[in-house]
């Protein structure tokens, strides 16, 4: 299953490649668009749990679009920031404009528009506020249900053995009523 998704996500970027010139195509928007069209699992999830701190601040940590725009960072963390952010961004931008605008946003960066002006000319708005109402819609985020969505099987396992501690107390319990009522009788 993950040789599938790493597939799809490999395949994204030679299609992207193809139609769109690597100097109109910003790094950012390469691996959040293959990432976006591979079901995000391909490479990422070969961090999951790794990094949960990263995603659950990404607001706080978010690196500026701009510096991603020719190359990812080195260092593990700041890498798997990147790659979340490049995600995140373009799930809001299709969430919030459509599977359509975005698609041709892709369009007129294959016909050889820059980045900048792909957004203006489609959404209206130029890139920069794009961006920072990206970053006020994940500040907004429940962040309950973010830990919650990411803690969920460590919750559950606790959940569970506390529960089978309380069966357990309540069995021994039980066993002593039985006990002393049948030394009464």
């Amino acid at each position: 299953y993950m040789m599938l998704e790493v597939f799809k996500h490999e395949l994204c970027h030679l299609v992207l490649h193809e139609h769109i010139k690597s100097s109109f195509l910003p790094r950012w928007l390469d691996e959040g668009v293959a990432q976006w069209a591979s079901g995000n699992l391909g490479e990422l999830l070969l961090y999951e749990g790794m990094f949960r701190s990263v995603r659950l601040n990404l607001a706080r940590l978010a690196i500026p679009l701009d510096y991603l725009a020719t190359s990812l960072p080195s260092d593990p963390r700041a890498l798997f920031l990147a790659y979340e952010e490049s995600l995140s961004f373009v799930n809001y931008a299709v969430k919030k404009y459509g599977r359509a605008k975005f698609i041709t946003i892709l369009e007129k960066l294959a016909l050889g528009e820059k980045v900048d002006d792909a957004f203006a000319g489609v959404l209206a708005k130029p890139l920069d506020v794009v961006e920072k109402e990206w970053l006020d819609s994940i500040k907004n985020e429940n962040r309950w249900l973010l830990w919650l969505r990411h803690y969920l099987y460590e919750l559950l396992f606790v959940l569970g053995g506390l529960l089978a501690v309380i069966a357990f107390v309540e069995l021994k319990l039980k066993k002593r009523r039985m006990d002393l009522e049948d030394d009464l009788d």
